[in-house]
């Protein structure tokens, strides 16, 4: 598995991209995400078989951490105001529809939209994450 400082840096670089991400979001991002994963590693030993895809790579592990992040950081938007309500919405409709987020201190979201698809295994499996 990927080093704890090392997916935390490559979390917090992402998440810089996004007005009002904090430490904090890709900090409990990662160790919960650890948690989690050693929680269902046999269960991912299966789906590994099932699809070929290595339950240790870092890119689909670290794609996991950051949109366990962005989860924390929509939540304190929505919770403490980060976020004007325009901009909660226009992001709403980046990660949900696919609509371009053309508001500056968002593009974290497209990007992390954009890599998801790219490493989805199925599609319609992607489609039903958001």
């Amino acid at each position: 598995m990927i080093q704890t400082e090392r997916a935390l840096q490559r979390v917090l670089e992402w998440g810089r991209a996004l007005t009002g991400f904090a430490d904090e979001h890709a900090e409990e991002a990662v160790r919960g995400g650890q948690y989690i994963l050693q929680r269902i590693h046999p269960s991912l030993r299966d789906t590994s078989a099932r699809t070929g895809r290595d339950p240790q790579d870092e890119t689909l592990i670290v794609a996991f951490y950051r949109e366990l992040a962005l989860l924390f950081w929509l939540d304190d938007c929505n919770d403490l105001g980060l976020i004007a309500p325009e901009q909660f919405a226009a992001v709403e409709q980046a990660l949900g529809h696919g609509v371009p987020c053309v508001l500056p201190g968002f593009e974290g979201c497209a990007q992390l939209r954009a890599s998801l698809a790219a490493l989805a295994y199925d599609r319609r499996d992607y489609a039903r994450l958001l």
